[in-house]
């Protein structure tokens, strides 16, 4: 359906059809610190430097409300530089019905980093971004260090990996997915967000951009050179 930017992405066919290829299981349904998708309903497949995604939980009998949400997804990676240049995102009909699929070149995610200081960098990068995404854009993404990967060094630049982000994000939401990146995991915690193109829940707290609270950075974080304005 499209990419990141345009003419830049591969050969799907031939990364779906290619015999060497590996499926990832040992990253789906992933519990606690380990590196994955805590959803067991995640497919991860690896075909020459790519990492091909879906999710078996959206099939659809038909691709009408897949197109306009990869379509979505698609402007909004056009217009922001938020996941990779050369990522794609397309449509492939499978026996369980039509499924949003995305390949990415192969990275390394933050939750790999070793080393204090260059986990440090890292997480403060990927806080940095999703409060940029959040003050930018108006979107929310998933924070958490498996959906952030980088070539070479993660303080330099990081792309978002993850295939969903959520519409006017909220501090609370913020917090929540801070503190648990992960919906519905291991220790049941849900945080309060929705799908793209639904409404945020009711009674969630007030929009970033309009929060009145004062929000105090500590003096050692002053240094960061960006993020949303709160009034």
């Amino acid at each position: 359906m499209g990419g990141s930017a345009e003419g830049r992405g591969p050969d799907v066919f031939q990364l779906l059809t290619d015999r060497g290829a590996q499926e990832w299981q040992h990253r789906v349904g992933v519990v606690g610190g380990s590196d994955g998708s805590a959803k067991g309903t995640t497919r991860l497949l690896e075909a020459g430097g790519w990492l091909i995604k879906t999710d078996l939980s959206r099939a659809r009998a038909t691709p009408d409300d897949l197109v306009r949400d990869v379509s979505a997804l698609v402007e909004l990676a056009r217009k922001t530089r938020l996941w990779h240049d050369r990522k794609v995102w397309f449509l492939m009909r499978a026996t369980v019905g039509w499924l949003p699929c995305s390949a990415c070149p192969v990275l390394r995610t933050v939750r790999e980093c070793e080393g204090w200081d260059v986990k440090s960098r890292a997480w403060t990068r990927m806080i940095e971004i999703g409060l940029e995404a959040a003050s930018r854009h108006d979107v929310l993404l998933d924070l958490n260090p498996s959906n952030f990967g980088f070539h070479e060094d993660p303080a330099n630049w990081l792309y978002y990996l993850d295939d969903e982000c959520y519409p006017t994000p909220r501090m609370t939401d913020f917090g929540g997915r801070c503190r648990c990146p992960n919906p519905g995991g291991a220790r049941g915690r849900v945080c309060a967000v929705g799908r793209v193109g639904m409404p945020p829940p009711a009674g969630s707290g007030p929009p970033l951009r309009r929060c009145r609270r004062p929000h105090r950075v500590p003096r050692r974080s002053s240094r960061l050179p960006s993020g949303p304005e709160l009034r």
